[in-house]
């Protein structure tokens, strides 16, 4: 079966090790987040740019195919070394010919579990995301980083053994109204959103400082079931690279890859590339 032979890539693929400012190991997934905390009083400065050819739909009634652009400028604070915070907004041209302001987020995780030993750990934690957008709906897809108002409250749980690191989520979404359109039936009120990530540290072989550069390679898979009539399953494959510069500047390049899907999307793959800033130690 399909699936058999793409998780079987998953099971093959790493996470990364990486130490950061107090010494502690951090996991640095793309599109998903671990169950460990940005290091408490920090405070991160994040900008993503997703890219994709996809179906805009237009006024008229039609599919325009063009280069599509959401930018996600996030910021990230760890308030302490259990409770951490993002914010975020969401402006695209996915659903109109020119950048528009789509909405806000706002995501808590508090991590709740802690098993450490030498060289490994392990963490598991409950989050919390709450999305407020404004456009109208043409797709099946539940989505609450820039298409749908919404709740979603989950676990994360991640299993760090020295450089392999595998992560696991899982999520229940509500979906809302958005602020000036009603959720259409087709749209699944309610989601069960989940993924499987992996990844591994390339270089360097040994640390000698902070300042050393650091290569990470991902592959997460994301699935997101409907638990309605209308019946709306996707499935998902995103491998990516990571580039760490002294400790605390972070550049992500990612891809992502549509395995199966039986609903009408605004695109079915396309790159992600961001960049994160870290200040350590921001506030007392």
């Amino acid at each position: 079966m399909w699936w058999v032979n793409k998780f079987r890539l998953i099971s093959i693929l790493f996470f990364v090790l990486i130490n950061c400012y107090n010494c502690s190991a951090q996991e640095l997934f793309v599109i998903s987040e671990p169950a460990s905390n940005m290091p408490s009083k920090a405070i991160s400065f994040r900008l993503t740019d997703k890219l994709m050819n996809g179906n805009r739909f237009s006024i008229a009634g039609h599919h325009d195919k063009t280069l599509m652009q959401r930018f996600v400028p996030e910021v990230m604070i760890g308030l302490n070394k259990k409770l951490m915070f993002h914010l975020s907004a969401y402006a695209a041209n996915y659903y109109q010919n020119t950048l528009k302001l789509e909405g806000f987020s706002m995501y808590a995780k508090y991590r709740f579990l802690s098993i450490d030993d030498l060289h490994k750990h392990f963490r598991m934690a409950a989050f919390s995301r709450v999305s407020v957008i404004d456009h109208e709906l043409y797709y099946g897809e539940v989505n609450l980083e820039g298409d749908n108002s919404g709740i979603t409250n989950g676990f994360v749980a991640t299993q760090l053994i020295h450089k392999l690191a595998l992560s696991a989520t899982i999520g229940h979404v509500y979906v809302l109204d958005n602020i000036s359109y009603q959720r259409p039936y087709f749209l699944s009120a309610h989601s069960l959103n989940y993924t499987a990530s992996a990844g591994y540290l390339l270089l360097p072989f040994h640390y000698k400082n902070y300042n050393q550069p650091n290569l990470n390679v991902y592959l997460e898979m994301q699935g997101r079931n409907s638990l309605s009539d209308y019946k709306a399953n996707i499935y998902e494959l995103f491998p990516a690279v990571q580039l760490i510069l002294k400790s605390y500047m972070r550049i992500d390049l990612g891809y992502r890859v549509q395995l199966k899907s039986n609903v009408t999307r605004n695109g079915t793959s396309g790159f992600l590339i961001r960049f994160e800033y870290n200040i350590f130690n921001a506030f007392q």
